[in-house]
């Protein structure tokens, strides 16, 4: 269980940020909707993206986090689950991935699979503190999620946020809808792979070993 937290975000705004839980789902739901569709969107949207997400929260490792105003309106939301073998999209990560690059990523790895901020509260700092507070909790060793290639704006979110590209324009689910796939590691596995290389010598061409 993830304890309140409050925050003053930009412009003064306060948001508290909890636990997502089984009875924020249907708000979700429709939030999903109006940032991803529009105002416009339908019941059948709506009650797929529901049945989704509902879906989600019952695979092993699910972690959600969610940011209400001051007001108790949902602002946004962030989740992930474990990557295990088996499920349909690690199997469609795999694919995509050399079979070193699945030894590396997918071996103890949090899927990160949505973020979602409602359209009045974007670039308000609401989905950089969902994502933040969300990995504050994640203990897993690496993670790994997929954007569209065409979402500029999320690639460099997350990019200063430590997630390096693993692959561009990767057909994941379809050739229509390339993706890029971005992997993030935890910091201390980062940390533990700078002392590993850093005790390994390199040689230089004169047969003298040491660090360059």
């Amino acid at each position: 269980m993830i304890l309140q937290e409050i925050e003053e975000e930009r412009g003064g705004m306060e948001m508290h940020y909890t636990s997502l839980l089984e009875e924020d789902l249907l708000d979700a739901a429709e939030l999903y909707c109006r940032a991803f569709t529009g105002e416009g969107f339908s019941n059948e949207e709506k009650e797929s993206a529901l049945r989704n997400i509902q879906k989600d929260t019952t695979y092993e490792g699910y972690t959600g986090m969610k940011a209400t105003d001051q007001d108790g309106r949902l602002a946004g939301f962030a989740y992930g689950y474990k990557s295990l073998p088996g499920q349909f999209y690690r199997g469609k990560l795999e694919e995509q991935m050399t079979q070193d690059q699945a030894d590396f990523w997918l071996n103890d790895c949090f899927e990160f699979v949505e973020l979602a901020v409602d359209l009045s509260y974007k670039r308000r700092g609401v989905g950089s503190s969902l994502h933040d507070k969300l990995f504050e909790v994640v203990r897993n060793s690496t993670a790994v999620l997929t954007t569209s290639i065409s979402n500029i704006s999320a690639v460099s979110l997350y990019e200063k946020k430590r997630w390096k590209i693993i692959k561009d324009h990767a057909p994941v689910i379809s050739s229509r809808n390339l993706q890029v796939i971005m992997g993030r590691e935890s910091p201390s596995k980062a940390i533990h792979q700078d002392k590993q290389a850093a005790a390994v010598p390199s040689v230089h061409k004169g047969g003298v070993a040491g660090r360059w």
